[in-house]
């Protein structure tokens, strides 16, 4: 197992802790072992270990995949380096419901640990995890404002950065959450 090594705190920013989009795979399909696992994760057995290998290798590695297309060559790379390095711990870790049962539904935790990789994991496991200790995983998405119901559906993204204040305390306040210390 790889790990990174990070105890950052949230920037500090208005005294609002980083907050994050990972989504559960396609449709969904890693929901029930995130949950169940106390983890947010990603696959990305095509690429090189982001813990061994620096982010050119992982754009450099990118450019070989040739059925990929160009947006997914580029935005790639960026979302497994943003998820094995630049969420700290104590981040707020947005999750949005895709199964077939939870659609319309949004998970919600804090970021417990660093992120790491499973060595050896079969393909239908999530070999990048990182610690969540999940607070809620059934949030209507009808609860929340319109500009926050917009930040949980990026489309082709399975981790992106919410940057919005605005969406964060929306966020926060709707669910009655504190940051953590």
């Amino acid at each position: 197992m790889s790990t990174r090594d990070t105890t950052s705190p949230a920037d500090g920013r208005n005294s609002l802790p980083d907050a994050w989009v990972v989504r559960a795979e396609r449709a969904g399909l890693d929901e029930d072992f995130n949950f169940r696992e106390g983890v947010a994760s990603i696959h990305w057995e095509r690429f090189p270990d982001p813990f061994t290998h620096d982010k050119a290798a992982l754009e450099q590695y990118a450019e070989t995949l040739p059925h990929d297309k160009d947006k997914h060559r580029s935005d790639a790379p960026r979302q497994i380096w943003d998820f094995a390095h630049n969420i700290p711990i104590g981040a707020l870790i947005v999750t949005p419901r895709l199964s077939k049962d939870h659609r319309g539904e949004v998970a919600v935790g804090w970021c417990r640990g660093s992120a790491y990789h499973v060595d050896g994991a079969p393909d239908s496991v999530p070999d990048l995890r990182l610690p969540v200790e999940w607070v809620r995983t059934d949030a209507p998405r009808a609860d929340f404002d319109a500009a926050t119901q917009l930040r949980f559906n990026v489309p082709h993204h399975t981790v992106s950065p919410i940057r919005s204040a605005a969406v964060v305390t929306d966020i926060l306040r709707r669910l009655s959450l504190t940051a953590p210390d």
